[in-house]
């Protein structure tokens, strides 16, 4: 009886702790919008029309990875592109890639690296499928029927002779779906 007593005691004791936690005002999570100052200039393009096709409704993908090697994260966005022709017909349509030049501070670096896409961009993913070659990014571009369905992209200068094989094999097994 005493050790049922006891554990009663410290289970209400326990109870009170956490209730008194509980009641403890936390501070609110607050976001700020630093995009802006932080050089992330980007609008997502979707080219809405009145009837509302599925690639308008599911545009814009993002990829984050370390394109040049510098050890910090830069991030590319996809988008999307005129209607009908799902063509980058103005620069608005343009993917981005930008550059993480430390300090919350980014730079498009996407006429520079070479990868403003084509047709209407839905996706984007990032992996290292070489070791110690860099990101290979694949790109999902909803396109014309005679383009791929997807783009490998491979973004690091670090790419060997060797490399070119493997993006070729993965160039060719996309280009197949």
């Amino acid at each position: 009886m005493i050790v049922t007593g006891t554990r009663r005691i410290l289970a209400a004791l326990s109870f009170g702790a956490i209730l008194a936690l509980a009641a403890t005002q936390t501070p609110p999570i607050r976001f700020r919008e630093i995009a802006a100052a932080a050089g992330l200039h980007f609008v997502l393009e979707n080219s809405p029309t009145d009837r509302k096709h599925m690639i308008e409704t599911m545009p814009g993908g993002i990829a984050v990875f370390d394109y040049d090697g510098d050890g910090r994260p830069d991030i590319y966005f996809t988008n999307g592109a005129a209607i009908p022709s799902l063509e980058k017909s103005e620069p608005k349509f343009r993917n981005r890639l930008f550059h993480n030049e430390g300090g919350m501070k980014f730079r498009d670096v996407t006429g520079e690296a070479g990868v403003p896409g084509a047709g209407y961009s839905m996706g984007a993913a990032a992996a290292e499928l070489v070791r110690d070659a860099g990101a290979e990014v694949v790109v999902m571009d909803f396109a014309m029927p005679s383009m791929n369905g997807a783009v490998a992209a491979r973004f690091s200068p670090r790419t060997t002779p060797d490399d070119a094989e493997v993006i070729a094999v993965i160039e060719s097994t996309l280009a197949k779906k």
